[in-house]
């Protein structure tokens, strides 16, 4: 016997009915973290103004944020508040455990019954073992622990970060009530760092609840059972390891699908085959679950691309990259191992004849070679110059070059000069885009340049940017490369300057950004100002990318490069809504 329509047609509903527990349950939580923090505001907003309104035109420091009694009673108030909205979290998220683990025993008993017809199904589903009130007792316990040992610090681990945040201190300027303000939006995006967390905790402990049940239940029914399928939901945004996974057999006693966090695969039950159950003669139906490969190879290129990413793309059209390869296992402190996207190969031979020429970055002998053969790649679009530097690290200069020789390849609209040169920077400052305005309200001179310190061979670079993604400034997923990721966010730079422009000219503020923001939101019911939208934006959006609408398209575009389908929702869409506006011509 085999997993038939009626199977899958359960399997639908079930997760339908988890969607919408995870939906309401979402709801709640913003709801609730919203009105905690209406509760401190007040309080914040007045201790932020009483230490840059006491620091003049100078810098709110680190000792004036300690010896302030305003700040840290405002931070005693917040922290008291956090315990409470987080321990509530807890309660929220528990509360739908029985229903949840109910219908999930309840779905996997009648999947189980589907695939057993013919003239002996009476017989079979009879004998058939359903999960009892005890037993569903005793899951929602486990559960429970699990859910509250992961919501009990959330608390605690937001105070810590606001405090963080109000300890870095912040410049004045000339006018305290906007440096007050910024200080306050940074505490507040840590202060909902704890909701996003709180998010993700709901949806993946919710589901890994129910598809433990659904292993006790298969486990209780080993008589007529083989095994269980992985079932993704196939469709544009699944990611490429669920495809891969999708249709995979697996013994009772394994657990899962182990998927990534807030992964939607299903656990779906099959049964023996009637010679198995000791019936012969009789001929099993055939299996109806979807082929994942058929499926994808029926995608439009542009839909396959999407979900592979680039590389990905043309490594599996080169025959690199097979559905096989695309998922791998990985280890998480505090959570369980879980399958997710790998890393396509580095470029080989093309299968088919490429449209451009094919550039061997890694035979470069030099820097000086890499940036000729960038000059080559550019031709009249720019300059490129600085790669003969005595710190330009080989290495990191091949990186460099795969990395703006795909995008000019990709946007020949771009004309740029690329160069490795001293500019006055901050300390954490990698690189950086730039433009002068043309005066009829678009821009010339784009220029890409990379502080040459920041090439050296030497491991500054990976360690200053995975410092800064492991705390949410930048969303990095898997293994990223970090030379990669900045040169693809500050090329997100130069196509918001080709565009439209973004740091001056007629549109100010991050046009592409705003409006794709605001169609966002109210596609989710949410207003576009107040505290469920920036929670929305703390969630979808990186920390850097918070920090101005140009840096939220730039990181938006570097998100879906790196990450291809891991990518936030919201970044395809920005990024989406970027090249539309650049393929459609001048405004």
């Amino acid at each position: 016997m085999a997993i038939n329509r009626q199977t899958l047609a359960i399997e639908a509903e079930l997760n339908r009915y988890l969607a919408g527990v995870t939906d309401q349950q979402t709801r709640a939580l913003v709801e609730a973290w919203s009105l905690a923090w209406d509760q401190v505001a007040h309080e914040i907003d007045a201790a932020a103004l009483d230490l840059v309104n006491a620091a003049g035109e100078g810098r709110v420091t680190r000792t004036m944020v300690l010896r302030s009694q305003r700040a840290q009673a405002a931070l005693d108030v917040l922290g008291g508040t956090l315990d409470t909205v987080a321990a509530q979290a807890g309660f929220t998220i528990n509360a739908d455990l029985t229903d949840v683990i109910t219908a999930a025993t309840q779905a996997e008993v009648d999947m189980i019954a589907s695939q057993l017809t013919g003239t002996r199904r009476a017989e079979l589903r009879a004998n058939l073992v359903r999960a009892d009130p005890g037993q569903i007792a005793a899951m929602v316990e486990r559960a429970t622990q699990r859910i509250t040992s992961l919501t009990r610090p959330l608390g605690a681990e937001a105070t810590a970060a606001v405090r963080r945040e109000l300890l870095r201190g912040i410049a004045v300027g000339t006018n305290p009530r906007v440096a007050a303000r910024r200080m306050v939006r940074g505490i507040e995006d840590q202060f909902l760092g704890g909701l996003n967390r709180a998010l993700v905790i709901s949806r993946t402990e919710l589901l890994d609840a129910t598809r433990a049940a659904q292993q006790a239940t298969d486990q209780a029914n080993t008589d007529v059972l083989a095994g269980w399928a992985w079932v993704a939901h196939l469709g544009p945004r699944t990611c490429r390891s669920c495809i891969a996974q999708h249709g995979t057999i697996h013994p009772i006693d394994e657990p899962g699908p182990l998927d990534h966090q807030q992964g939607r695969c299903a656990r779906v039950p099959r049964t023996k085959t009637w010679a198995e159950l000791g019936f012969e003669g009789i001929e099993d139906p055939p299996d109806s679950t979807p082929d994942a490969e058929a499926w994808f190879n029926s995608l439009t290129a542009d839909e396959q691309r999407g979900i592979l990413g680039d590389k990905g793309y043309e490594a599996w059209q080169r025959g690199d990259y097979p559905i096989s390869a695309w998922s791998t296992r990985r280890e998480a402190d505090g959570w369980r191992d879980s399958f997710a996207p790998s890393r396509p190969p580095g470029p080989g031979t093309s299968a088919t004849p490429p449209t451009r020429p094919v550039i061997d970055w890694d035979g470069a002998t030099s820097p000086s070679e890499v940036g000729n053969l960038i000059q080559g790649k550019l031709g009249s679009r720019g300059r490129v110059s600085g790669f003969d530097s005595p710190d330009v690290d080989l290495d990191k200069a091949k990186a460099v070059g795969r990395t703006i020789g795909q995008l000019l390849d990709d946007f020949p609209e771009v004309n740029t000069d690329i160069a490795i040169r001293k500019f006055r920077a901050g300390p954490g400052t990698i690189a950086r885009a730039s433009a002068n305005s043309d005066g009829l309200g678009g821009y010339e001179n784009l220029s890409l340049e990379i502080l040459p310190a920041r090439m050296r061979a030497d491991d500054t670079l990976t360690r200053h940017i995975h410092a800064a993604a492991d705390k949410g400034h930048f969303h990095f997923v898997g293994d990223v490369d970090p030379m990669e990721y900045m040169v693809a966010h500050e090329f997100g730079h130069l196509l918001d300057y080709t565009t439209y422009g973004t740091a001056a000219g007629p549109i100010k503020g991050g046009a592409t950004g705003t409006e794709v923001m605001r169609a966002v939101l109210k596609e989710q019911g949410i207003a576009s100002r107040g505290a469920p939208a920036r929670a929305y934006r703390a969630e979808n959006v990186s920390g850097y990318g918070r920090t101005s609408r140009a840096e939220e398209i730039a990181e938006a575009f570097a998100d879906v490069r790196v990450n291809g389908p891991d990518a936030f929702e919201l970044s395809h869409r920005t990024h989406d809504e970027l090249i539309r506006r650049l393929r459609s011509g001048p405004r």
